[in-house]
C-alpha cells in the first residue's frame, strides 16, 4: 500500500471537515472544540477508505493473500476504530447530537460496500476514483453535523460541487500518459465532461440560500468558473481530436483551491 495514497484523501477530508464546522459555526466555545477534534477523527476516518479498498485488491495469485488481507483489515479497522472513538469522546464529553455517529457508520458501510463491489464485479467501474473522491468531500458533512444535525441547504450544494470536481478531476488524471494512444478510449471523458457540468451548476447554487457573505463567495465562485469552465472547454475539445488532459488537469486543481476558498469566504 502506498502511504501516501493512504494519508492524502485524509488530509483533504480533514480540511473539508474544518470548511464544514467554519461555514455552519454556532458559537466560538463549539467551534475552536470540533476544529480540534473534527479533523482529526475524520482524517482516521477518510484514510481508512483506501486502506479497506486496496486490502480488497489483494491478488489471489498471491500466496500469501491471506495473512495481506488480514493485516489490512487489521489496519483498516484501526484506522476507523480510533476515528470513531475521537468521534464519540467528542460527541459525548460535548454534548453533540448522536446523528453524527449515524453518519461515520454510513461512512464505514460504503467503504466495505464500494471494496466489496469490486471484488464481486471483477472490475473496478471507477469505484476507487470515487472513494477517493468521498474520502475528501465527506468531510464537509461530517464539519456540519458536529455543529448541529439540521445541515443548511448550501452545505450540500457545497459538498456535491467539491465531489463531481474532485471526481473529475481524478478521472481526467487517466488519460494524461496516454494523450497519443489511438487505441485509448477517449469516448470515457464524457464522464469527466459531465461531473464537470454538475459542477458549475452546484457552485452557483449557494448565491439563492443562507450563506452570510454572498459577495465574497461571489467573487470567488467567478474566478474558479473561468478555471473550471477552461476545463470543460478543454474537455470537449479532448472529446473531438485535441489531446490536452495536463492542461485540463491543471486548471480543475485550481478550480478545486479556489473553490475552497469560495466556501470558506461564504459564512
Amino acid at each position: 500500500m502506498n502511504l501516501w495514497k493512504i494519508i492524502k484523501p485524509g488530509i483533504k477530508g480533514g480540511i473539508m471537515v474544518a470548511i464544514g464546522i467554519w461555514v455552519t459555526g454556532i458559537g466560538i466555545g463549539r467551534l475552536i472544540t470540533n476544529l480540534i477534534f473534527g479533523p482529526l477523527a475524520f482524517f482516521f476516518i477518510a484514510s481508512s477508505g483506501p486502506i479497506v479498498f486496496d486490502t480488497f485488491q489483494i491478488s489471489e495469485e498471491l500466496s500469501d493473500r491471506r495473512s495481506k488481507m488480514l493485516k489490512g483489515l487489521v489496519i483498516f479497522g484501526a484506522m476507523y476504530i480510533t476515528g470513531c472513538s475521537i468521534t464519540i469522546y467528542n460527541m459525548v464529553i460535548y454534548n453533540l447530537n448522536p446523528l453524527v455517529m449515524v453518519f461515520v457508520t454510513i461512512v464505514g458501510l460504503v467503504w466495505f460496500l464500494l471494496s466489496y463491489y469490486v471484488v464481486q464485479s471483477n472490475k473496478s467501474n471507477n469505484m476507487e476514483d470515487i472513494m477517493i473522491s468521498l474520502a475528501f468531500t465527506l468531510g464537509i458533512i461530517y464539519g456540519a453535523l458536529l455543529n448541529y444535525y439540521v445541515i443548511p441547504i448550501y452545505v450540500y450544494f457545497f459538498f456535491i460541487t467539491a465531489f463531481f470536481l474532485q471526481l473529475s478531476r481524478e478521472l481526467v488524471k487517466k488519460f494524461t500518459n496516454v494523450e497519443n494512444d489511438e487505441n485509448s478510449n477517449f469516448k470515457m471523458l464524457k464522464y469527466p465532461l459531465i461531473f464537470q457540468i454538475i459542477t458549475i451548476i452546484f457552485f452557483v447554487c449557494p448565491l439563492v440560500t443562507t450563506i452570510n457573505n454572498p459577495t465574497l463567495y461571489l467573487y470567488f465562485m467567478l474566478l474558479g468558473l473561468i478555471f473550471i469552465g477552461g476545463a470543460t472547454l478543454l474537455t470537449i475539445k479532448s472529446l473531438l481530436d485535441m489531446r490536452k488532459f495536463k492542461k485540463i488537469g491543471v486548471l480543475l486543481k485550481i478550480g478545486i483551491l479556489i473553490e475552497l476558498i469560495a466556501f470558506t469566504l461564504s459564512h
